[in-house]
């Protein structure tokens, strides 16, 4: 079985926990991705109180896209080391950026996976909200 396990950074431990207790989990392949959508940064920015004097040039959006993949990288490796039990040898990190559901929709089929696991905790939006 391989199982694709989307996170936004918001999981309780509890989540990968229970995720791990399913039947056939412990022999799944699995792939944990976060995904940042750059489009809701603007949004996120604005209903977080936080506006641009100006707009961003070419090196300042590069150094946000580092910054947002370094922060995906820790929020994949966090969700990681909550997968205790989980075979360390079937399991997998990813980092996307783009619109989260299709690119979550792309991913799922690129890799035929058996099953999705969306956690998020709170309602509130973010630039790696899934929806």
């Amino acid at each position: 079985m391989k199982v694709i396990i989307a996170c936004d950074g918001r999981e309780p431990p509890s989540f990968f926990a229970s995720l791990g207790s399913l039947a056939g989990m412990a022999e799944a392949e699995s792939l944990v991705v976060t995904i940042c959508n750059p489009v809701l940064a603007d949004f996120w920015e604005a209903g977080a109180g936080r506006h641009w004097l100006r707009r961003p040039g070419a090196r300042e959006r590069d150094t946000l896209t580092q910054v947002d993949q370094s922060e995906g990288r820790r929020i994949v490796e966090e969700a990681m080391a909550t997968m205790t039990g989980w075979p360390e040898a079937r399991r997998r990190t990813l980092v996307l950026t783009g619109n989260p559901e299709r690119e979550l929709v792309k991913l799922v089929m690129a890799e035929e996976a058996d099953l999705i696991a969306v956690g998020q905790h709170g309602t509130d939006l973010g630039p790696r909200s899934l929806g």
